[in-house]
């Protein structure tokens, strides 16, 4: 990682808009084990988060297949990636964090999930 990737994580690590599943994104980039273990988006919260990390800091889409590769939940998001932040953008908005209710988003995700545990 080059110093500007560097000061462009540290600037999205001070914004303090930051949860499990994005810090499980870095986690992974880094090889590093999270000490909540494998987390992926719940919700449009969690998803803009990760979308919001993976815009400041984009060498770290290059954590995405591997995340794929280690949980069926981050697979299914990969697969599902483009489709999902089209439709996070759509509902929430290019500069919101997803902090309000985005049940398109949600019910999206969910259904995601669901075809995942067929």
């Amino acid at each position: 990682m080059k110093q500007k990737e560097q000061l462009q994580l540290i600037a999205w690590f001070l914004s303090g808009d930051v949860g499990t599943s994005s810090e499980t994104i870095v986690a992974a980039y880094f090889d590093f084990n999270h000490q909540g273990g494998i987390s992926h988006p719940h919700d449009a919260g969690d998803l803009g988060r990760c979308i919001k990390l993976l815009n400041e800091v984009p060498i770290l889409n290059d954590s995405l297949p591997r995340l794929a590769e280690l949980d069926p939940h981050w697979k299914a998001l990969f697969v599902n990636w483009k489709s999902l932040k089209k439709a996070y953008y759509m509902e929430v908005g290019a500069n919101k964090s997803g902090d309000k209710s985005h049940d398109k988003v949600y019910d999206m995700m969910q259904d995601i999930f669901a075809k995942r545990q067929k």
